[in-house]
């Protein structure tokens, strides 16, 4: 069997956490399933937190994102907003370094989900801004990796029972779709503070 390495871009919890909270064997007969749900849920819900819209990333990362010019409002897909690192306007949408605005000029607002150019507004182009930025959590929160570990012991009891809750498993690229039709409400619920609202 392949070795599965944990994503640890999106993963919101780690092996040995994992394995605690399933009370799996010690040895690492499970090591590569428990992995794979982690990957899995961690994906799920990064996804469902999207609500609809982009896959966002709940652990903190840099990200660059193309957004429409107009008006002075920027609503980046991921969140909180941390920092912007540059930000860029240019209606030929090459983004050469003098196109750069003053980061200076923008402020976090809303609850750190949107950015306000507050000296000025953004010309009117399709995809004429260029952001990078810092967005997420840099510690998981703990409701979101609960809710990633019941979500795993749902998955890892039906492997072990052999029970169809899985809808796929990609044992080469190490990942588990999860059947997010089939996860009790309570548990989805805990995800509400990290959904995109805008």
């Amino acid at each position: 069997m392949p070795i599965i390495t944990l994503d640890s871009a999106i993963a919101l919890t780690d092996l040995a956490t994992a394995k605690t909270f399933l009370k799996a064997p010690a040895d690492t007969s499970h090591d590569t399933i428990i992995t794979m749900l982690i990957n899995g849920a961690s994906d799920f819900i990064n996804r469902y937190c999207g609500n609809g819209g982009d896959q966002i990333n709940i652990k903190a990362i840099e990200l660059t994102e193309y957004h429409d010019g107009d008006g002075d409002l920027i609503t980046p897909v991921n969140f909180p907003i941390n920092s912007i690192t540059a930000i860029y306007e240019d209606l030929d949408r090459l983004f050469p370094a003098a196109s750069a605005l003053s980061v200076a000029d923008m402020i976090i607002v809303n609850q750190k989900r949107q950015i306000r150019y507050y000296a000025n507004s953004f010309l009117s182009g399709y995809g004429s801004i260029k952001l990078v930025y810092n967005s997420g959590f840099a510690q998981v929160p703990y409701n979101a990796e609960m809710t990633c570990l019941e979500i795993i012991r749902i998955g890892y009891k039906d492997i072990i029972e052999n029970r169809d809750g899985i809808t796929s498993r990609t044992v080469g690229g190490g990942s588990v779709a999860i059947d997010g039709s089939r996860l009790p409400k309570h548990i989805l619920q805990k995800l509400e503070p990290f959904m995109r609202k805008f």
